[in-house]
C-alpha cells in the first residue's frame, strides 16, 4: 500500500507534476481491495486537500476516468467511508457538464439511498445533502436536478425529528426559487406551507419570504396559486375541535404578512376572494382563541394595533419564534398612537389599504363583526375590541373608499352608539356639547360617520 507521498521531501520538479504524482498515488490506494475503513478515510481526506490546494486538478481530472474509484467508496458498508465518497464527489463536480455526467451514471441514487437512512448515519447523510446542494451552486444545475433527490429532501422535512430537517428546509426554499416546477412535482411547495403552519419554527421568516417571492415571480406563481395549497393557510382556523394556539399564532403571522403584500393579496383574491371570505367567516365560530386571533389579524391589517406576532431569538434576525402562547388570552391594550392615520400616510399606503378594505367589505366583514359583538356582549373587554375594530374600519371606509363604492350597514342602536363614541373619541376634537347631544338623541339614530372634509377640519385627537 502506498503512503500517498504528500509529505515526501525527495519529490522534485514543478509543483503541478508533484501534485499529479500524489493524485495518482492516492487514486491507486483508493482502488485497492480489502483495506481498512480508516485507511480509505485518510486517503479520501488527502484527496480532498489536494483538490483544494490545486484548482487545476479539478479541471484536468476526468470524472469518468476515476468514477469507479469513487463508487468503491459509495458502496462501502462503512457509513463514514460512504460520506467520504460524497465529499470527494462534491469537489469534483464543478460545472454543468460534470453534473450531466453525474446524472447519466445514476449516482444520484446513492444520494436518495443515504438520505433515507436514520440519524445514526449522520456524517453520510450530511455529506449526501451537501453534494445535492452542488446542483444549486452551479448555474443551470437546478434545471437538471433529479426529481428523486428533491423528494428525498421532502421526506427529510416531513420527519419532524430528523436532525437534517433545518438544512433540508433551507435547501427546499432554494429549489422553490430556482425551479418551482420541480418543487411542485416533488410535493415540495405543499410541504413548505405545512412547515410554515405547524407552529413556531426557526426558519419561519425564511419560508415566508420564499413563499412571497414565488408569488412575485411569474414562472413560479402558477405553482403556488393552487387553491388546495393556499387553503392550508386557513385550515387551522377551521379546525375548531383541535385548537392549537401556537399554530394559530403562526398562521396569523403568515396571513398578516401575506395580506400586507401585493402578491399575497392577489393570492387571497382568487375565485372572487374565496379564501379571504372563508377566513372572515371563521369569525362566526364560537371558539374564543380563533375569534380573538382573527380580530387581532384584522386589527393589525387596518393599523388599529400592530401585533407583535414574533420576536427575534437571542437578538438574531434570522431565528424567529412566536411570542408566548398565553399572549392571545390577554386583551389588546389599544395605544392611541397606533391608530390608523390615513391623513398622514403616503398615497401608496392609503391606496393599498383602500383596496384591502374594499375587498374585506365585499366579503361581509362588518356583519361578521356585528355577529361577534352580539355574542360577546356579556364580556366587556372582548366586545370593546370588536367595537374598536369596527369603528376604525368605518372611519377608514369614510376616508378612503369612494362614495359610489360604499357599502351600507345597519348596526343595532347599542352598537351604533358605541361605534360613534369611539369615532368621536379618537378621530375628532369632541366637545361636551356634542357628546351631550348624541346621548340625548332618541329614535332611529343614523351613524354620523365623518367625511373626508370633516376629518381635515376637525383633526385627530390622539
Amino acid at each position: 500500500m502506498g503512503s500517498g507521498g504528500s509529505g515526501n521531501p525527495n519529490l522534485s520538479g514543478p509543483r503541478n507534476t508533484s501534485a499529479t504524482v500524489e493524485l495518482a498515488d492516492i487514486l491507486h490506494s483508493l482502488g485497492e481491495k480489502d483495506v481498512a475503513p480508516d485507511f480509505l478515510i485518510r486517503k479520501s481526506n488527502q484527496l480532498v486537500e489536494l483538490l483544494q490546494d490545486n484548482e487545476h486538478l479539478k479541471q484536468d481530472l476526468m470524472l469518468r476516468s476515476i468514477i469507479h474509484k469513487i463508487q468503491n467508496l459509495l458502496l462501502n458498508t462503512n457509513s463514514i467511508v460512504t460520506g467520504c465518497g460524497f465529499r470527494v464527489l462534491r469537489y469534483l463536480l464543478n460545472d454543468i457538464d460534470s453534473l450531466v455526467l453525474f446524472n447519466k451514471l445514476n449516482l444520484d441514487l446513492f444520494i436518495v439511498h443515504s438520505l433515507g437512512k436514520d440519524d445514526s448515519n449522520v456524517i453520510e447523510r450530511e455529506e449526501a445533502l451537501r453534494l445535492l446542494r452542488v446542483y444549486l451552486q452551479i448555474e443551470g444545475g437546478a434545471d437538471i436536478m433529479p426529481l428523486g433527490c428533491v423528494r428525498s429532501i421532502v421526506s427529510v422535512i416531513e420527519n419532524i425529528d430528523d436532525s437534517l430537517r433545518i438544512a433540508a428546509v433551507e435547501t427546499l426554499c432554494e429549489i422553490c426559487l430556482l425551479k418551482a416546477e420541480l418543487a411542485y412535482k416533488a410535493n415540495g411547495i405543499k410541504t413548505l406551507i405545512q412547515y410554515l403552519i405547524e407552529g413556531p419554527t426557526p426558519l419561519l421568516s425564511v419560508c415566508l419570504v420564499t413563499l412571497i417571492k414565488m408569488l412575485e415571480v411569474p414562472s413560479a406563481r402558477y405553482y403556488v396559486l393552487d387553491e388546495r395549497l393556499l387553503q392550508l393557510l386557513i385550515s387551522p382556523f377551521m379546525d375548531i375541535v383541535h385548537v392549537k394556539i401556537d399554530k394559530l399564532q403562526t398562521v396569523a403571522y403568515v396571513i398578516t404578512c401575506l395580506l400586507k403584500s401585493w402578491p399575497g393579496l392577489i393570492a387571497f383574491s382568487q375565485n372572487d376572494f374565496n379564501l379571504l371570505s372563508q377566513l372572515i367567516n371563521c369569525l362566526t365560530f364560537d371558539v374564543t382563541p380563533v375569534r380573538n386571533i382573527l380580530v387581532q389579524i384584522f386589527s393589525d391589517l387596518f393599523r388599529v394595533k400592530l401585533i407583535p406576532w414574533v420576536v427575534a431569538k437571542d437578538g438574531s434576525s434570522d431565528s424567529i419564534l412566536l411570542k408566548d402562547p398565553t399572549f392571545v388570552t390577554h386583551q389588546i391594550k389599544v395605544s392611541l398612537a397606533s391608530r390608523s392615520n390615513p391623513e398622514e400616510e403616503d398615497d401608496v399606503v392609503n391606496h393599498y389599504t383602500a383596496l384591502l378594505l374594499h375587498i374585506a367589505l365585499k366579503c361581509d366583514i362588518i356583519s361578521k363583526l356585528e355577529y361577534v359583538f352580539e355574542k360577546t356582549m356579556n364580556d366587556p373587554k372582548q366586545s370593546k375590541r370588536v367595537v374598536i375594530l369596527l369603528s376604525e374600519i368605518l372611519y377608514l371606509k369614510s376616508y378612503l373608499i369612494p362614495q359610489q363604492l360604499n357599502i351600507q350597514m345597519a348596526p343595532s342602536f347599542k352598537l351604533n352608539d358605541l361605534i360613534y363614541r369611539e369615532l368621536r373619541k379618537h378621530h375628532t376634537k369632541t366637545n361636551e356639547q356634542t357628546l351631550e347631544e348624541f346621548n340625548q338623541a332618541n329614535g332611529n339614530v343614523k351613524t354620523k360617520f365623518m367625511t373626508t372634509s370633516e376629518s381635515k377640519e376637525t383633526g385627530r385627537d390622539l
